[in-house]
């Protein structure tokens, strides 16, 4: 169990990333050509799988790894919606639903090997 104040922190990490998400999301385009030479579709996954992955890791000490692993799927995803929304009020900016399904699939993709790997983590009965 981890004390109060860390998960404070976490949620901080957490807080903190998703408002360079956002910034990142309504910058204009041309301010970020020098951000990722990764294709949009992969920047997505990885960013929103950071995400995803993150959620978890603060929410786990305190709703325990199945509920985190939803809160960080959901979580992203919504988010991801949410951004891709905001879009609309950015000139020069566009939603686009490559960059929804990409998002999903970082998310869920981060999710699933969190999920994996605590299954092999666990102790067995024996």
């Amino acid at each position: 169990m981890i004390g109060i104040g860390a998960v404070t922190f976490r949620r901080a990490i957490v807080a903190a990333y998703s408002v360079f998400l956002i910034v990142a999301a309504l910058a204009p385009p041309s301010t970020l050509g020098g951000l990722t030479s990764l294709p949009d579709w992969v920047a997505h996954a990885l960013a929103y799988g950071v995400q995803a992955g993150l959620l978890f890791w603060a929410m786990a000490p305190t709703l325990g790894r199945g509920r985190a692993l939803v809160i960080g799927v959901v979580g992203a995803v919504g988010f991801g919606v949410v951004t891709e929304v905001l879009q609309l009020l950015q000139p020069g900016r566009a939603v686009e639903l490559k960059d929804l399904l990409a998002n999903t699939f970082g998310a869920v993709s981060v999710c699933a090997v969190i999920a994996i790997a605590g299954c092999r983590l666990q102790p067995r009965d024996r």
